[in-house]
């Protein structure tokens, strides 16, 4: 079964602000959440990939 993050899991997976996570989503370049309840919720296998991604090679 995937495993559902929640805001809070996705800002301390990627170490950012919920500010941040607020302006990805609003440039369209963060995965979509749904909705579960009143609630908002990610796919784990998504944010990795957005970070896997995102991530600077040094």
């Amino acid at each position: 079964m995937n495993k559902l993050l929640t805001q809070k899991d996705v800002i301390d997976y990627l170490q950012v602000t919920r500010q941040t996570i607020y302006l990805w989503r609003r440039q369209g370049v963060f995965p979509k959440p749904f909705q579960v309840g009143r609630f908002l919720r990610w796919k784990r296998e998504d944010v990795e990939s957005f970070a896997s991604q995102h991530t600077a090679h040094i």
